[in-house]
């Protein structure tokens, strides 16, 4: 999340001002961030009966995040089974609060 940020404010400065070292390193930090959750639901994409883990909740946030703020990091088509556990967590705890 402080990766998806600061490219986030890099991308608003100036494009003069912009740092591409900052954007790469931090991109790149993305990347694995999203590779290692991927990497953790492996061929599953199950939400549990319940929310268990701060994890989840931290998790699912940064990628609502990420589809709001650089959406042109397409996440979803790089990490199908995210793209899985996010939607399922999304329709699961989005009716569990009227």
């Amino acid at each position: 999340m402080d990766s998806a940020v600061a490219v986030r404010n890099e991308r608003i400065r100036p494009d003069d001002k912009q740092e591409p070292s900052n954007l790469i390193l931090h991109n790149n930090a993305i990347t694995r961030a999203l590779a290692y959750a991927a990497g953790l639901l492996g061929a599953t994409s199950g939400v549990k009966a319940q929310l268990s883990h701060w994890a989840d909740l931290a998790m699912a946030s940064a990628l609502i995040y990420l589809d709001l703020r650089l959406p042109e990091l397409d996440w979803r088509s790089t990490h199908p089974n995210l793209m899985t556990w996010f939607d399922r967590m999304v329709a699961r705890h989005a009716c569990a609060h009227p």
